[in-house]
């Protein structure tokens, strides 16, 4: 797997703490749903709720701890 690399400020111990944290949930989210390809997964009208519910998640805990 391979990931798309970009900028990222520092940020506590804590904080990258918090962060693994959610992502982690993601990822948990994911593996309920194996069985499915990831562009079945993150197709925007059958995304499952659980998934879009961590992602969003995610994306407002990292806006609020980078201020972005």
């Amino acid at each position: 797997m391979c990931y798309n690399t970009f900028p990222f400020p520092d940020i506590s111990q804590k904080q990258k703490d918090e962060i693994t944290k959610l992502v982690l949930g993601v990822l948990d989210e994911r593996e309920k749903h194996s069985q499915k390809t990831l562009a079945q997964l993150y197709d925007p009208n059958k995304m499952p709720e659980g998934l879009q519910k961590a992602h969003q998640t995610l994306d407002v805990k990292r806006m609020q701890k980078l201020g972005k």
